[in-house]
């Protein structure tokens, strides 16, 4: 379930367990734990795989937070949606700080995003070129919805 991104709670639920001894559970077999589903990697040919490389132009910018365990220690994914298409061209796990956004603002430049809508945050209008910047919420509905969904 781990595997499938299913968290403490939803675990618990599932397998009509409390919470505490599923938590317990995942912190002692945290250091085998892996986020890649790696006997699905295993019988992939890398000489049978197809890269497709575009330039995405365009992409809405957001970021995704859950707690885990504590909430002074909240998780979070940033990421950028291809604004046609809305398939995700980058993403980064990290904190909801400016150091958080500063990897993802590096990962634009290879598949030559020209410009970012995001909301209204402040790291956004500090850390984004405002010729290429475009903060607002008309253009973040799509990727704000993924969130919900």
């Amino acid at each position: 379930m781990r595997l499938n991104a299913s968290g403490g709670r939803d675990t618990a639920r599932v397998l009509h367990l409390r919470t505490d001894p599923v938590r317990n559970d995942l912190r002692q077999q945290e250091a085998a734990l892996e986020s890649v589903n790696t006997a699905l990697l295993h019988p992939l040919n890398p000489d049978d795989m197809a890269v497709d490389v575009a330039r995405a132009g365009e992409a809405a910018m957001d970021e995704r937070w859950s707690v885990g365990g504590t909430k002074k220690a909240p998780r979070g994914l940033w990421h950028a949606m291809d604004h046609g298409t809305g398939a995700v061209v980058v993403y980064v796990f990290g904190r909801r700080t400016d150091e958080g956004l500063l990897p993802l603002t590096g990962l634009r430049e290879p598949v030559k995003l020209t410009r970012c809508y995001t909301d209204s945050w402040g790291a956004y209008t500090r850390h984004l070129d405002p010729a290429a910047h475009k903060p607002g919420k008309h253009n973040t509905q799509t990727i704000a919805r993924q969130h919900l969904t």
